[in-house]
């Protein structure tokens, strides 16, 4: 995890940001990145996408295509040696249009330890947690199988 340590509230989809995501792109050089769907703005009638989920993978999706892998894009990142890098699939977790679901039985607990550590922002623990088993299980499975869904994007 990269944090590009913006305050929370005040992401907005800049060049400035979609340069650090650029420079950590060529730094890294990821196959695949993972990131919010930026179209989503409601969750199951239930929940109200936070502005800075959208804007962090707007930004994600314009830093990956077209600018990461471009050398036009942000010239300067060539004198810190951050060569173009061009991803090949993208991730989006969030999404209302899931193509790909991934098995999370392993790790669900682990998921609900993580986010339960934003204690600021949790203000209903076993509320939280309930919501969280709802979203990972589906009608069709059976009630102790669970699995995220995922917008994937092959580029």
């Amino acid at each position: 995890v990269n944090f590009l340590s913006y305050r929370d509230g005040e992401l907005f989809n800049t060049l400035d940001v979609r340069r650090d995501i650029v420079r950590a792109i060529r730094q890294f050089k990821p196959e695949m990145i993972v990131t919010n769907d930026p179209t989503t703005y409601f969750r199951a009638n239930a929940y109200i996408n936070h502005t800075d989920h959208r804007t962090a993978g707007a930004a994600t999706l314009d830093a990956v295509f077209p600018a990461a892998g471009n050398r036009m894009y942000f010239p300067e990142l060539l004198s810190e040696g951050l060569e173009p890098h061009a991803p090949k699939q993208v991730w989006l977790t969030m999404s209302n249009e899931p193509n790909t679901w991934v098995h999370v039985n392993d790790t669900i607990e682990i998921k609900i330890a993580a986010l339960l550590k934003h204690a600021s922002q949790v203000k209903d623990p076993a509320g939280l947690e309930k919501r969280i088993r709802e979203r990972l299980r589906r009608d069709d499975w059976p009630d102790e199988f669970y699995a995220e869904g995922f917008r994937v994007i092959k580029l």
